[in-house]
Order: structure tokens, then sequence, then C-alpha cells
């Protein structure tokens, strides 16, 4: 099947600008020699959580969560990419004080399997992330993160419908260290270009733990948080406005449900620059 010249058009300002709609990983590679450049600001606010599968208010009034992630992606060729992901996060949750630290950070490696543009029918990736634990104090609610380094694997699939509506879902793996349960993700989305440089996004994400421990059960300790069985379930949207080689992109995320987890509202905004290093 032979693409249409706005099909290519489209898929080739995909590959280059839009953030994948996958939370993790994304069926479509960049550009070969390129680079993207991402500074993202995301809050997080909640006053209730999920204990075991019951939900109720924080026992503390509210947890309050402020990140700054510096992440970039590069096209090794045309069908590796390399990513990697740093931060830090600080934390206010009433009388149980502030904490903050540095952010687990990723380094991931996607490589494709197919391409839609080559064949006219669809794309796959799989890819492949080591992430090394912060440094930040666990075992308590406020914690920042479970403390955990770990491992995971994700199959990517997407299509582009139109040349401006596409799917993409992703299901992956992830072990971790420490005693953090491991657990299995699923992401499914849809992308729809309002125009070339304006991009709108919708999106189903689903955790699994494959825990067996809830918070306040049996002989329960703070110390045991990162051991519970975390779930969730949320639905993110967003839209991203590319002006040459910078765009801003802004999401939402709704806690749909959850098990042994804080039931946040979030938004976070990226701001990122894009090089050509093929024609630089």
């Amino acid at each position: 099947m032979k693409l249409s010249g706005l099909k290519l058009c489209t898929l080739t300002c995909v590959l280059f600008f839009c953030s994948p709609i996958s939370a993790e990983g994304s069926p479509w590679l960049p550009v070969p020699q390129t680079m993207s450049l991402s500074f993202s600001y995301v809050v997080q606010e909640a006053d209730q959580f999920y204990r075991g599968e019951t939900h109720a208010n924080l026992p503390f009034g509210e947890f309050n969560q402020t990140t700054l992630w510096l992440s970039g992606k590069y096209g090794l060729n045309d069908k590796t990419a390399i990513d990697v992901q740093l931060g830090t996060s600080e934390v206010e949750a009433g009388p149980l004080g502030s904490a903050d630290g540095t952010q687990d950070a990723t380094v991931g490696i996607t490589r494709s399997l197919l391409d839609e543009i080559e064949t006219g029918e669809y794309s796959v990736s799989v890819r492949v992330a080591g992430t090394l634990a912060g440094d930040y104090d666990t075992g308590r609610p406020n914690s920042i993160g479970d403390g955990a380094s770990s491992i995971a694997g994700s199959v990517n699939v997407g299509k582009y419908l139109t040349p401006e509506f596409g799917i993409a879902g992703e299901f992956g793996l992830r072990l971790s260290t420490n005693d953090v349960p491991s657990e299995w993700f699923l992401n499914a989305g849809v992308n729809y270009f309002v125009s070339p440089y304006v991009n709108t996004f919708a999106q189903y994400q689903l955790k699994q733990s494959n825990g067996d421990l809830d918070i306040g059960s049996t002989g329960f300790t703070p110390a045991e948080f990162p051991e519970v069985q975390e779930n969730y379930s949320r639905f993110r949207m967003g839209a991203s406005v590319q002006y040459e080689n910078f765009s801003w992109e802004i999401n939402f995320y709704r806690t749909l449900n959850g098990r042994n987890t804080t039931d946040f509202d979030i938004v976070s905004n990226t701001f990122t620059l894009f090089i050509d290093l093929f024609r630089s």
C-alpha cells in the first residue's frame, strides 16, 4: 500500500514533533539523528486515597506533590531510539510535613519492528528500560516513591487511520527490587491533529501490581508501604502546540479507580526543544 503525500507529511510531523500517545513507549520513533529535550512541571493533588480498595479521605488532610522532569530522546537510526529521564520532587502532606529528593532515573531503548511509512500497514516497536532508584526516604505516607530500581519491557502498536487520526496501545511488564511487587501496565489512546501543528489526545491507563499486601491490613507497618499491591486506572487528555522547533504540551489526568494508591488529580506542562542534528 503506497502512502499519499499528505499522509507521509503528517507522519513525518508525528515522528519529529508530537509526544507519544503512550505514557512510557511509542510505536513511532523519532526521525533519525533528531533529538528532543523536554522540561516538565507536574502538579499532583489529592485529599482522598484508596485504603486497600476502600475509597476514603486522607487522614492527614492533603497530599501535594510537585515534580520537575528533564528528559531527552534521540533517534539513533530509522529503527532505534534512546530516551533518558531525570527529575526532582517535593511533597507537602499537612501535619506529616514535607519531603523532597531526587526522582528515579530512567534510561530506555526502543526498537522498531514494523513501520507503517514503509509497509502502509501499522507500526510496532519494543522498548526496554532500566530505572535507578532516586535519593529519598521511603516507608512513610509522604514518600516520593518506592525506593526501588527496576527493569521494564513493553510492546507498542499504532496506526494512523487517516492523515489526522491515529490510535496506539502499549502493554508492558516491570520487575523491581527491594520487595516492591512486579506489575503489568496497559495504555491505549487516540491522537487527532486539528492542524499540522496542533495535536490533541486522550488515553486510558491501567497499572496492576502482583502484590498481596493492603494498607491497614493486620500487622501492617509504615515500612511496608513500598510492598503493597498498588493498582490504578486513570484517564489522560491533553493537547500540544508546535511552532518551528519548539512545542508546549498540557496534560490532565483523572484517577478512575485504585487500590492502595492516592486519588490524584494531575496537571502537567511540558516544553520541548527539537534539534535536527542531521541538518545542523
